[in-house]
């Protein structure tokens, strides 16, 4: 994404893109069918459809973070009131801007993907961008279905505007239908790589790898809670399989490794199937270690903003004989003019007096080169890896099957070994699904997983009403988001149930 922005992308997608894409009247410059026309042109639009709209704080450097992360009990924010305060705390209201952005970027993104699909149909060079395209379009409902529930419209076509004549499904299975059919294109006919280097097929585009990855857990989702299709644990686990199969992806030997090489070429690992990507030397970079350091980090010019600090109860949950726990988490800083440590424990949240907690490390990069970037960095978002495949194999087995299995102890126990963790062995389905569970959140924390989990287990109401930030406005209608006051105003629909 971030390697192949080009200026066209600003004076082209731009215009098309309008971020009032979903007011009345949108000031479109482009008519869809004029652009792009050639394979060149797609590969423009391909790259710049996630640069426009995907790489802002109104979606990846911010919003989504807040909607998906900052709103579990993984996550809290530094700050004492405000729209980032309310989601954490479940204060938030139908006015809400983080709600309302990702909401927006998101059709934003949909449309964009319609117009490229709409371009590339029947082309001969046209099969590769319209599986990126329906990539994009399967991932944002992937999203959006997750976060808004099924009161959200399905468009399978280019549009001026999101008027009244769009109207909400409400039926979740037919969402997870268009995604499903969305990503059997995309996996049937996106490039295996789309440089030829099988040993780093992760450049930020969409690929058959990321395609099959995504079908995977999108039948896990299926499987679990609202709709409950007992049949999708054995499609998820051999959509996992076939990943797993392609040879293309593998774990690195450090967990570690994942997080310390930002803005280098080894940044991209076999272990990564998908990420965001960023760099410092391009326009652009990430916003996303910053709101992940705390506020009152010394000297001043490294510290973050706090809006993502991490749990001291989730760093609890880890052993301290797993080295997850250190490569995820960071408890003190030296004070540079008294050379003392200052810790989470003294509240370095500033005002908040429940902001007093670590904070994760896996998006941190050195204090000079951050320094040096205006506290920004290059550290790639990454949307799915290789261990999450492993995880959904495993968990996807035990639910198939009525027990644990040899290929899914194998995964998990891939996992634990590199964590220097014991193996799991001898389980029953109810203490490996625990154990798996657990796994979820010692692998992929902070990672944007856990809210999507805990809803899919029917357990985000349990845990939610007890977090003890959002105990202040909890209600189990939040489980979803409401649909943003503006696009209700603008198109006469009914508002998400409860809100």
């Amino acid at each position: 994404m971030k390697r192949y922005r080009v200026l066209i992308v600003f004076l082209l997608i731009s215009s098309f893109s309008c971020e009032n894409f979903l007011e009345e009247d949108p000031k479109s410059l482009l008519a869809p069918g004029t652009f792009p026309s050639n394979a060149a042109e797609a590969e423009v639009f391909l790259s710049g459809m996630a640069d426009d709209d995907l790489n802002s704080g109104r979606y990846f450097d911010e919003g989504i973070w807040h909607l998906a992360q900052a709103s579990t009990d993984e996550t809290t924010s530094d700050d004492a009131d405000g729209v980032r305060f309310d989601i954490d705390h479940y204060t938030f209201l139908t006015t809400n801007p983080r709600i309302q952005d990702v909401y927006q970027s998101s059709f934003t993104v949909i449309n964009e993907a319609n117009t490229l699909i709409e371009a590339s149909e029947g082309q001969v060079w046209g099969a590769p961008y319209e599986a990126g395209a329906r990539f994009y379009r399967a991932w944002m409902y992937f999203n959006l279905v997750r976060l808004f529930g099924d009161n959200i419209p399905l468009l399978a076509e280019s549009a001026q505007s999101l008027d009244p004549g769009y109207q909400p499904v409400r039926d979740t299975e037919a969402i997870y239908q268009q995604i499903e059919a969305d990503l059997l294109f995309a996996e049937a006919n996106a490039p295996r790589t789309w440089t030829g280097e099988d040993s780093r097929p992760d450049d930020g585009r969409p690929t058959s790898g990321a395609a099959r990855t995504m079908l995977a857990k999108l039948y896990l989702t299926w499987a679990g809670w609202p709709v409950k299709d007992n049949s999708k644990w054995a499609m998820a686990a051999e959509k996992a399989q076939e990943v797993i199969d392609l040879g293309l992806y593998d774990l690195v030997s450090d967990f570690s490794d994942l997080w310390t090489n930002w803005d280098t070429p080894e940044e991209v690992t076999p272990e990564n199937i998908l990420s965001f990507h960023y760099s410092t030397t391009l326009i652009g970079d990430s916003r996303v270690t910053r709101h992940f350091r705390p506020s009152e980090l010394l000297p001043r010019n490294t510290r973050g903003t706090g809006r993502f600090l991490a749990s001291e109860v989730t760093m609890n949950q880890f052993s301290d004989s797993d080295l997850r726990k250190q490569a995820t988490f960071e408890t003190e800083f030296i004070n540079p003019d008294t050379g003392l440590p200052v810790t989470y424990l003294e509240n370095w949240g500033g005002d908040n007096p429940l902001a007093g907690e670590p904070y994760c490390i896996k998006y941190d990069v050195d204090d000079a080169a951050y320094a040096d970037a205006g506290r920004q960095s290059g550290a790639n978002v990454p949307i799915y890896r290789y261990a999450e495949v492993l995880l959904i194999l495993a968990e996807a087995d035990n639910e198939a099957t009525g027990n644990p299995t040899a290929r899914g102890y194998n995964a998990v126990n891939r996992l634990r070994a590199r964590a220097g963790m014991p193996d799991l062995a001898g389980l029953s389905q109810d203490a490996f699904r625990e154990a798996i569970r657990d796994e979820w959140t010692f692998e992929m924390a902070y990672e944007m997983k856990r809210r999507y989990n805990l809803v899919r287990w029917e357990l985000f109401d349990q845990v939610m009403s007890v977090d003890e930030r959002a105990i202040d406005g909890y209600q189990p209608h939040e489980i979803f988001y409401p649909i943003p006051e503006l696009e209700i105003g603008l198109t006469g629909w009914q508002q998400t149930d409860g809100y």
